[in-house]
């Protein structure tokens, strides 16, 4: 087996927080924040190996990049355990977390499916 080469793309990209967007919420969720834009460990597809970590909401965040190469595929099973408790702090995760930002401005806003009864491909 070839060595991955980074301009191929498909790295595991860990994300550190944002220091400036560091909240901490005491015993209901420890430190929590935003990612920084710039992944500080990139772990290239290697064979037989598998990477295992544990996902603590609003305190670790994680990407696959995408595959550049037009000749290797990359295969990738993953998976989740949950377990029967709620993580503390997932209340202030993804979504929640964005929305409690101090500027209280409302970054996304649901998408809700179009409903329509007019047939817009018939003409009159």
């Amino acid at each position: 087996d070839q060595p991955w080469l980074p301009s191929e793309g498909g790295a595991l990209e860990l994300y550190p927080l944002d220091e400036s967007t560091i909240i901490d919420h005491g015993a209901n969720g420890g430190k929590q924040g935003l990612p920084q834009c710039i992944p500080t460990k990139s772990i290239l597809p290697s064979g037989n190996t598998m990477a295992f970590f544990k996902v603590q909401p609003g305190r670790s965040y994680h990407s696959v990049q995408e595959v550049f190469s037009n000749d290797r595929p990359r295969l990738s099973i993953s998976g989740w355990y949950h377990t029967v408790d709620i993580p503390v702090g997932s209340d202030f995760a993804s979504l929640n977390q964005i929305m409690l930002k101090t500027d209280k401005k409302q970054v996304y806003l649901p998408i809700y499916p179009v409903i329509s009864t007019n047939n817009l491909l018939t003409s009159e």
